[in-house]
């Protein structure tokens, strides 16, 4: 599980690198990871429908006792599903939609995925608190774009309102 958000957040830094290289291709690459997430869930779905449960924890700070714990659970999987199968489709979807900044949405959202694979999986409050406001981030950053001037048409320094 660690494998899969360290993933997400590799993936998401190096789109905008791979952008110009691979062109509107940058989508479906950066779909791998949510599809490789869905693929991984299935893996493990006997065995966690079973009754059993998959989990893993890093101890990143052992002095203070604060641990990264993950846990799949029956819960957690079927939420694993939506969220990395929804991630997939809107991936996919926005090869075909989005024009404009496609490096930086492409990133954003696959960043938003991992960020919603982790709350998912989080089996702690800190790691829960943690995921939640990557979410909240990447949701923010996403909604804003890059802001009034560039939408806009108006050249660098000049404001529209």
């Amino acid at each position: 599980m660690l494998f899969l958000l360290a993933a997400y957040a590799a993936v998401a830094a190096a789109v905008p690198w791979w952008q110009p290289r691979l062109g509107r291709a940058v989508w479906a690459v950066a779909a791998l990871v949510p599809l490789a997430t869905v693929v991984w869930a299935g893996t493990r779905a006997a065995s966690v429908l079973d009754g059993g449960e998959y989990r893993e924890t890093l101890s990143w700070a052992p002095s203070l006792g604060l641990t990264v714990d993950l846990r799949l659970d029956p819960l957690a999987l079927l939420m694993l599903w939506i969220v990395a199968g929804v991630g997939v489709l809107v991936l996919l979807y926005c090869r075909y939609y989005v024009e404009q900044d496609a490096a930086r949405q492409a990133a954003l959202l696959l960043a938003f995925a991992g960020a919603m694979t982790g709350l998912v999986l989080a089996d702690n409050v800190f790691v829960l608190y943690v995921f939640w406001e990557l979410t909240t981030v990447a949701s923010f950053l996403l909604v804003a774009g890059r802001g009034r001037a560039k939408r806009s048409g108006a050249p660098p320094g000049r404001h529209c309102w």
